[in-house]
């Protein structure tokens, strides 16, 4: 990919998480649901641990089937 398709990709993705953190908001405004910041970090850290478990597990799969 080019420095200007890398560019592109970065602003969209941005953008798309951006309008997610907007809808998310005005979702809790409307319901009046809101979690604590604590809480949501605690779960965005499981499911990191999760997939960063699933990645190690599928490389020694990988590494496995190399030997």
């Amino acid at each position: 990919m080019t420095t200007a398709g890398k560019t592109i990709e970065h602003c969209r993705t941005r953008a798309e998480f951006i309008a997610r953190g907007l809808a998310s908001r005005e979702e809790a405004r409307r319901t009046g649901e809101f979690r604590p910041a604590r809480e949501v970090h605690a779960e965005l850290a499981r499911m990191l641990e999760k997939a960063k478990a699933r990645l190690l597990a599928k490389r020694d799969r990988l590494e496995d089937d190399d030997h």
